[in-house]
């Protein structure tokens, strides 16, 4: 059960269309968080990610402070 779970990210990309960084969990699930312009600066962090939802490939979640 990924929802609600706190996840350590490692952000590989940002994607400046939609404002979405893109990193993988330890466990190698896609996660996607959507951040501001200035989100682009995590990429190559490792940081704490709350999911608020989850598939089976893929979790959702936003940045912790």
């Amino acid at each position: 059960a990924w929802d609600g779970a706190t996840v350590e990210i490692l952000f590989e990309e940002f994607k400046e269309v939609e404002n979405r960084l893109v990193g993988r969990s330890t466990e190698n699930k896609l996660t996607f968080v959507d951040t501001t312009p200035d989100g682009k600066a995590l990429i190559g962090q490792t940081r704490k990610v709350f999911v608020k939802k989850a598939n089976p490939t893929t979790l959702y979640g936003e940045l912790l402070p």
